[in-house]
């Protein structure tokens, strides 16, 4: 239920920054057989976790230091504010310059999102 408030939500600030409105629609009869395959995101990171303390995000679970990969930081309006390339040996962001409010911090492996947690300051 929280990933489908959370992508509600993204989709609410994406059509309020302007961005195009996506449209949402159930798989038809014979597409349903692949469509789990299709939205079923990938398990290199579901076991990842994200520890906010003080001014410094870390992540657990992330896999090998063979994975190049990104946290990508964006604010309510989907702007970029800060993105810093991560893996299991290098897993912390600093966020000490960012303002009070909402974030969402994506782990990002070649243009895909592998894993997105919701930030409050």
């Amino acid at each position: 239920m929280n990933k489908l408030i959370i992508t509600f939500a993204l989709l609410s600030v994406m059509n309020t920054a302007g961005a195009q409105t996506l449209a949402l629609s159930t798989p038809k009869a014979e597409e349903k057989s692949n469509f789990s395959a299709i939205v079923k995101p990938t398990n290199e990171f579901g076991n990842a976790t994200m520890n906010h303390s003080g001014t410094t995000l870390s992540f657990d679970g992330l896999p090998g230091t063979d994975i190049a990969s990104w946290a990508i930081i964006t604010d309510e309006y989907g702007e970029i504010v800060k993105q810093t390339k991560i893996n299991a040996s290098e897993n912390s962001v600093d966020v000490h310059r960012l303002g009070k409010g909402m974030y969402f911090v994506s782990l990002v492996v070649k243009d895909q999102c592998k894993k997105a947690f919701v930030l409050n300051l």
